[in-house]
């Protein structure tokens, strides 16, 4: 049978017309679940690591692609061990004090700030490692009043957790940290806390309500005590561990067979871990033998660089939430397998909090898409209403070269609802001045230097209508030449 060429052209169209339907039902159906072939007669999972290619060019190939994966995944313990390192395991360094102690920040965060990037400007900082390899460590929380605080848990890929006002109130406690894994009975009056790895960050927050206030944040800080239960058989030591080498490839790969090796995964990441075992992360082949083999090194120095210019871009588009220019902090500090996403959010930092806690919003650009640069430009942001919070909302400005605060004679580095002598209009909202220069009425000024910069929106305590999307924030709006 032969057709004609219209009907062969409606045929053709009717056969691509089904297949796009099929494949349109295909994309939108739901995965099958996962099976168990242990359940299955005769199948068995053999435990034993996988082969790499014979022929150098494609091992040195073979090599780039794994150990991309690898150094992607490895971004985030790597830079959390090299922290823990300074703070609890080398006793030369200036940070340091050892597991299970609170290294107390006394002063409020100020340009040159050199603990991390992008500090909050009205909290004092408290750090501590938790060793939880032989059971519990106690934390004695005392009452805060009216106080805001929180001690953010972060595990070892970055995902956290908090015992603060907003999830335990004011009123202090005492608190059993422990893993999940834990088994014991816990005294009265003592509440159990279960983290997810054996190794535990706290980032302590104490809120600050202005320079006058720091030495009663400070002796409230004092009164935060932990408590080792039972310590370590074997401390972690420099001759035990690795170096702190996060620069490197074979210095991120030995941390990451450390992690692997004494921290653990989450249940689930499984077969993507066991590729890695081939080039020496968490299996029989030592990274002795690895730096043996010319293609495979060739092939991870080219996949070290290749994933650090990845994080790095997802890093400046770390979320595909954007509103009027602001980057939303969605899936933020919780990460499940969105490994390159991971990466991208500790290339700006580590110790970044739940959106819960902390609604924070970060943007570079103006509403129309445009770099801020206070070299060129003067801008406001109207809110209108401001942002609904709990606890206490902030706007602060950094500098985009060095991601530090800013330095100005006036020492104002945000603008919030604390912020003495704030201007509110009429119908209740709020513009804030953001420039280098000061306007005439300095009262909503927030200065910035002549040179581009980013700012960050804090909702501590996020209510509900920021959390669903009901509230926006406005975008920020160059101001018209000429304009005060």
């Amino acid at each position: 049978m032969t057709f004609s060429s219209p009907a062969r052209r409606a045929l053709t169209l009717s056969l691509i017309g089904a297949t796009s339907l099929l494949a349109a039902s295909a994309a939108q159906a739901e995965p099958l679940p996962s099976y168990d072939p242990a359940k299955a007669d005769q199948i068995t999972q053999p435990n034993i690591t996988d082969l790499a290619p014979f022929d150098p060019e494609l091992r040195r190939i073979w090599a780039q692609h794994i150990g991309f994966d690898a150094f992607n995944y490895a971004v985030a313990p790597a830079l959390l061990y090299q922290q823990m390192y300074a703070l609890a395991i080398d006793p030369a360094d200036p940070q340091y004090v050892g597991f299970d102690r609170f290294n107390h920040g006394r002063d409020l965060a100020r340009p040159g700030y050199a603990a991390f990037k992008s500090p909050n400007a009205d909290t004092l900082y408290s750090n501590a490692w938790l060793d939880l390899t032989r059971g519990p460590v106690e934390l004695d929380v005392p009452p805060t009043g009216s106080r805001y605080y929180t001690v953010n848990f972060q595990d070892f890929y970055g995902n956290a957790s908090n015992i603060s006002t907003r999830t335990h109130g004011n009123d202090g406690g005492r608190y059993w940290i422990a893993t999940t894994t834990w088994q014991g009975d816990v005294p009265a009056g003592v509440t159990l806390f279960r983290v997810t790895t054996p190794y535990v960050w706290i980032l302590m927050r104490v809120l600050v309500s202005s320079e006058k206030d720091v030495p009663k944040a400070t002796a409230l800080q004092d009164r935060f005590i932990l408590k080792t239960l039972t310590p370590p058989t074997t401390p972690l030591a420099p001759g035990n561990v690795p170096k702190p080498d996060v620069d490197t490839p074979m210095g991120t790969l030995t941390i990451l067979d450390w992690v692997e090796r004494n921290v653990g995964h989450p249940i689930g990441e499984e077969a993507y871990l066991h590729q890695f075992e081939r080039i020496g992360v968490g299996g029989p082949i030592p990274l002795s033998e690895i730096e043996k083999d010319p293609p495979i090194v060739a092939g991870l120095d080219q996949a070290f660089k290749e994933s650090r210019l990845v994080a790095r871009d997802v890093s400046r588009h770390s979320t595909p939430d954007v509103v009027n220019g602001w980057y939303l902090p969605i899936a933020l500090a919780r990460y499940g397998f969105n490994f390159v996403k991971r990466a991208g959010h500790h290339m700006i930092g580590t110790g970044p909090n739940v959106a819960e806690e902390n609604f924070a919003s970060v943007t570079n650009t103006d509403a129309a898409g445009v770099r801020l640069d206070g070299n060129t430009t003067r801008y406001t942001i109207r809110f209108d209403p401001p942002p609904p919070a709990n606890y206490f909302w902030s706007v602060t400005a950094y500098n985009l070269s060095n991601r530090e605060l800013i330095p100005n004679p006036t020492g104002r580095y945000l603008i919030g609802d604390r912020t003495k002598g704030l201007r509110t209009a009429k119908d209740g909202s709020v513009t804030i001045q953001i420039q280098a220069d000061p306007p005439k009425d300095k009262s909503n000024w927030l200065p910035v230097a002549k040179e581009p910069f980013y700012l960050i929106m804090r909702n501590q305590g996020p209510k509900d209508e920021v959390l669903d999307g009901k509230w926006q924030p406005p975008g920020v709006e160059p101001v018209t030449a000429g304009k005060p």
